[in-house]
């Protein structure tokens, strides 16, 4: 028993330098938010019949839960114990989200508390390592896999830092009995940090409100002009979010608003020449680094409601309204100390200030409604769109974009569904979707024809000049899993094969281009996971991917992908403390992967620089103390002691060699 009082005073040690860690990063205005809202807090009235009504994890987050997982409805009544005290904790606080709503797939989630995943720091990590970036939390990312745009309109093209935003498909939706508190504090070596707070509880029982706070902060790697405290990435996201459905469920309102503000100092990679070293490459606080002035930062704003009413079991009327706002600007005061980076000058030597605005108003009216195992849904859909540059407007002034869509689902039962989706804007580019899922396999097919985006179309800076005139980009992708399940695990081998024809790319001069030629990539693989006893655990995902077609040597992607996890779970202490201990590990093969160029905050082809063929791997242990869990992690633990390391983008090596430690912890009450 006294070994586990002195584990217990340890742990509440460990979280308290956490805390301590995070009040000297500046983050006291969380805490005081934290009592404040404490103080105020009224108890609720936990008899009441919640609504019948799941994307952006929050870091340690794997979307499962200790006790029951997703439930679609619930009836509430007192939570006592046998003393009636209250009683709060995962399973009475539930959450959804917009898509569940939309599209009539009612369900709502419990609060997960496994350990799962926890340690998984960083965006990438948190992709699956699925994003190419700058070697650095917070910095561009480029997707290593094609995907389809989800629009099929006009776009800005800014898109390097589209996945570090909230979307409002991202928002949680919650249903809770008392004020909930889920805080994240991860601490990362060199100067790396996220901080991630939500804060959530019903006004009355069936209005709910919340908001949250996140910032992520990350020290250059690679040429700080300092020890500490020299800036690669700062970004800060604040938002609200509210709830409310009425008695009878029959009217749902919904609304979010989201202010996002990312910045990056650009380092523009590691300055080499012709007799540069391989360990040249990975000298980080050592390294001469390309730019020391240059910064881009991407300033959104985006406000999003939805509204439905339920006429009936068949028929149900919604309207939803998005407003978005993004800013990007790349700016460098002291281009003389760059010489040797900056070719072209179009409007000034001395400096460069960049900046693009992109507006949008979406509306979209529809009706919806279940008819036996069915659901429909029929939509009309405008898009008010503005753009220009600091210098130049394109379109010469506001841009209307109707569209039309349908929505087909049939329901056989939980685990057999057909789902189809169709939309078109007029003027002739559209998108269409199929998915038929069953417990044994799941097929998808995808097909779609959409708009080049402002950027790759025109564009007028001080370093560049272009005014294309490309036509829609025609993709087609079928995806297929089968679903094999045994005594020690599963394996699911995949496959995903797309074409596309008028591709749109960056070229070797770091200008838009569109080829005729057409591009095929076919990805084979498998998602294996193994059990053994419980307690040991493998888990890996394993791609094979070749590209075919005229323009094949137009897209980049490494031929063997590996990421995956060997860990130990059980529970120590007499089955106190769940407790995780493994490694992951990332390898891909060599590839002339894409570089990266600030300025247009794009990645573009190159041949110079082949990424070699590496492995990484991390060390980790993750624990949970009761509604507390912690994790510490020895990232990179494979770099050699000397010059050793990996590249991710050309001229930007990976994490080096790192002690990671962070904690999640949940408030019910």
């Amino acid at each position: 028993m006294s070994s586990l009082i002195n584990l217990r005073k340890q742990s509440l040690a460990l979280i308290e330098l956490l805390f301590l860690r995070v009040l000297k990063a500046s983050h006291i205005f969380l805490f005081l938010v934290y009592l404040l809202v404490s103080h105020f807090a009224v108890a609720q009235n936990p008899d009441r019949q919640p609504g019948q009504r799941d994307r952006q994890q929050r870091p340690g987050s794997t979307e499962q839960n200790d006790q029951n997982g997703t439930r679609q409805s619930r009836r509430g009544s007192g939570i006592l114990d046998d003393s009636t005290t209250l009683v709060y904790g995962p399973t009475t606080t539930e959450y959804t989200y917009l898509t569940n709503i939309k599209y009539n797939q009612l369900k709502f989630q419990t609060i997960d508390t496994i350990l799962t995943d926890l340690e998984r720091f960083t965006l990438r990590d948190r992709s699956g390592q699925t994003y190419q970036d700058l070697g650095n939390d917070g910095t561009a990312l480029w997707s290593t896999f094609y995907e389809l745009p989800e629009s099929i309109g006009l776009q800005p093209g800014y898109n390097a830092y589209d996945p570090y935003v909230k979307n409002p498909e991202d928002f949680r939706y919650y249903d809770t009995k008392s004020p909930f508190i889920d805080l994240y504090a991860g601490l990362g070596g060199i100067g790396r940090s996220l901080v991630d707070f939500d804060f959530a509880r019903n006004v009355r029982p069936h209005w709910n409100v919340g908001f949250g706070i996140q910032q992520l902060t990350s020290d250059k790697q690679i040429g700080p002009l300092q020890n500490e405290g020299d800036r690669n990435a700062l970004s800060n996201t604040m938002d609200f979010f509210s709830y409310y459905h009425s008695k009878d469920n029959k009217y749902t309102f919904i609304v979010n608003l989201m202010r996002f503000d990312h910045s990056v100092v650009e380092t523009g990679g590691v300055e080499v020449g012709e007799d540069t070293t391989r360990n040249a490459l990975f000298q980080y606080e050592d390294a001469i680094i390309k730019l020391y002035n240059a910064q881009n930062s991407d300033l959104r704003l985006q406000l999003h409601q939805y509204q439905e009413y339920k006429r009936s079991e068949f028929m149900e009327f919604y309207w939803e309204t998005l407003y978005k706002r993004q800013t990007n600007e790349f700016t460098d005061f002291l281009l003389s100390d760059s010489p040797d980076y900056y070719e072209v000058f179009l409007i000034a030597e001395d400096s460069t200030q960049e900046k693009s605005e992109y507006r949008e108003l979406k509306n979209e009216i529809g009706i919806k409604g279940n008819i036996s195992k069915f659901f429909y849904n029929l939509y009309v859909k405008r898009r008010d769109i503005a753009f220009n540059y600091r210098f130049y407007r394109p379109q010469g002034g506001p841009v209307a974009e109707n569209y039309g869509g349908a929505r087909l689902r049939f329901d056989l039962n939980e685990r057999n569904n057909l789902d189809g989706h169709f939309e078109f804007l007029q003027g002739g580019n559209y998108k269409f979707s199929g998915v038929l899922n069953n417990p044994l396999f799941e097929v998808s097919y995808r097909s779609s024809l959409y708009e080049p985006t402002f950027l790759q179309s025109d564009y007028f800076g001080n370093h560049y000049e272009w005014h294309n005139d490309f036509q829609s980009t025609f993709a087609n992708q079928i995806n297929g899993r089968l679903k094999l399940n045994f005594q020690f695990g599963a394996i699911q081998p995949k496959v995903s094969l797309s074409t596309i024809d008028n591709y749109v790319y960056f070229g070797y001069d770091r200008r838009p281009a569109q080829t005729n030629d057409g591009l095929l990539i076919s990805t084979y693989g498998a998602d294996l996971s193994l059990h053994f006893n419980n307690t040991l655990h493998f888990v890996v995902d394993a791609r094979y991917t070749l590209v075919g077609g005229g323009a094949k040597s137009l897209y980049r992607v490494p031929e063997l992908f590996l990421n995956g996890k060997l860990y130990y779970e059980g529970k120590w202490f007499n089955n106190f403390m769940p407790v995780q201990v493994g490694i992951n590990f990332y390898q891909r093969s060599a590839y002339f992967a894409n570089d990266y160029d600030p300025i247009t905050q794009q990645f573009f082809l190159q041949d110079d620089y082949l990424l070699e063929d590496y492995l990484a791997a991390d060390l980790f242990f993750n624990l949970r103390v009761d509604k507390v869990r912690i994790f510490v992690k020895m990232t990179h633990i494979n770099q050699g002691n000397g010059n050793d390391g990996y590249q991710i983008t050309p001229f930007y090596p990976g994490q080096q060699r790192v002690f990671d430690l962070g904690v999640r912890w949940l408030f019910f009450d």
